[in-house]
């Protein structure tokens, strides 16, 4: 996993849905407590399955300019699409070579209608996009909104210049 050479982190939904967003559209990223799991019939098929049981993503309001083309609706904004369902199921990291990892994260669907009961979002003032998932992760504990609604705050994580 070459972090420095990400160049875009896609979302995919649970209905096989995704949307991409560009590494310069991203602050604050956490991927962590990572599972591996091997698990299918010995003599027959092994699947090797490393999850994520929880993400921590700051998304710019910019990302959301333009609408995206949806399944099983007309064309949305992503931030319409990440907040209408909150059924992320899967992050895929992007990397410039054209590779990738993909990471199934900490599914929960007892909410029903495909969505994940550990997923959290909240937007700030300004327009950004917070995403949480995990079991028993609080969106305010890693997002306060002082500190995402701070003015000055946003500048330092915005004006940094980035990759890509």
């Amino acid at each position: 996993m070459d972090v420095d050479n990400i160049k875009s982190v896609e979302l995919a939904f649970e209905n096989g849905e995704a949307i991409s967003i560009e590494r310069k559209y991203i602050g604050w990223f956490y991927l962590g407590k990572f599972e591996r799991i091997i698990r299918g019939f010995l003599y027959k098929s092994l699947r090797d399955s490393t999850f994520v049981d929880e993400v921590h993503i700051e998304i710019n309001a910019e990302a959301n300019a333009n609408r995206v083309d949806t399944r099983n609706s007309e064309e949305q904004y992503p931030f319409e699409r990440l907040n209408q369902w909150k059924d992320i199921a899967r992050i895929t990291l992007e990397y410039y070579d054209g590779t990738e990892e993909s990471f199934p994260v900490n599914y929960d669907e007892s909410k029903g209608e495909g969505r994940n009961a550990h997923q959290k979002n909240k937007t700030n003032s300004f327009g950004d996009l917070y995403i949480v998932i995990g079991d028993g992760v609080d969106i305010d504990e890693i997002f306060p909104d002082a500190d995402i609604n701070d003015g000055d705050r946003r500048k330092s994580v915005w004006n940094v210049p980035q990759k890509g």
